[in-house]
């Protein structure tokens, strides 16, 4: 997607990456989506830019508003790289799961937030709060339970200066962790294969920092074997998946794990 703001002359492209990369379904299906933001900067002077995710706690369903979620923030460094942001845990009687907004800190980029507020209202108290510098409070500790009735938010926001007539990329990452499902009676309740030995914040901390160059490399390629015939032209081609490709799909899985 591309965002044009002629006024201030920057233009925002932004890539989503939630790969599913053949023979590598181990490391590369995970319940993650990672949202590259190429920042242009058109002017002949500096300019700070600030792009914010926010996400409401839940699937926006009754189950939102029935009381007992909460927000807190997290912060993860690994081989000098960091992660930041808010998860928000979902406390339902069946099938709880945590959502975590991140961004990553480098050089440059700073990442802020705000761990809890009302989604239902004007949001005024998100936008009063970027507005005075372009970044968020950052509270500290967890926030309150919510209330029966009641529903709650957060967000992150990821800030940089870019150079007149340059660029440059934030990235924020969006994951979510059940690692136990019900299903049917409710009798056995399996644990998904992802999850086993990771937790929400290992999920975003990974797939943004660890292996987000990677898996751009490897859709490109495998895109270009998809969508790009012999003589070099674009094409569209039909894949069609046999029952019998099944199996195969699930020993590659078994060889990963």
């Amino acid at each position: 997607m591309v965002y044009e703001l002629p006024g201030q002359k920057v233009v925002l492209t932004c890539r989503q990456v939630s790969p599913v990369i053949p023979h590598d379904y181990k490391d590369s299906s995970l319940p993650v989506e990672v949202f590259i933001w190429e920042v242009e900067n058109g002017r002949d002077e500096d300019m700070e830019v600030s792009t914010m995710f926010s996400l409401q706690n839940g699937m926006g369903r009754k189950e939102d508003r029935s009381g007992g979620h909460w927000n807190e923030p997290f912060a993860l460094e690994k081989d000098g790289e960091r992660v930041a942001g808010v998860l928000l845990h979902h406390c339902t009687s069946v099938n709880p799961f945590t959502l975590a907004i991140s961004a990553q800190e480098k050089a440059g980029t700073g990442v802020t937030h705000l761990t809890a507020f009302n989604p239902t209202g004007l949001g005024r108290e998100v936008w009063q709060d970027l507005l005075q510098d372009g970044r968020l409070d950052s509270p500290t500790g967890q926030s309150s339970l919510t209330e029966k009735g009641e529903v709650t938010a957060a967000a992150v926001c990821a800030s940089c200066r870019v150079p007149a007539r340059g660029h440059r990329t934030l990235e924020l990452a969006l994951a979510w962790d059940m690692p136990c499902v019900h299903f049917g009676s409710k009798e056995k309740p399996p644990f998904k294969a992802h999850s086993q030995g990771r937790g929400t914040k290992v999920l975003s901390l990974r797939v943004t920092v660890v292996r987000l160059e990677g898996y751009c490399d490897s859709i490109t390629i495998f895109t270009g074997q998809c969508f790009v015939d012999k003589d070099g032209k674009e094409t569209l081609r039909t894949m069609w998946l046999l029952w019998s490709h099944v199996d195969d799909l699930e020993n590659d899985w078994k060889a990963t794990m």
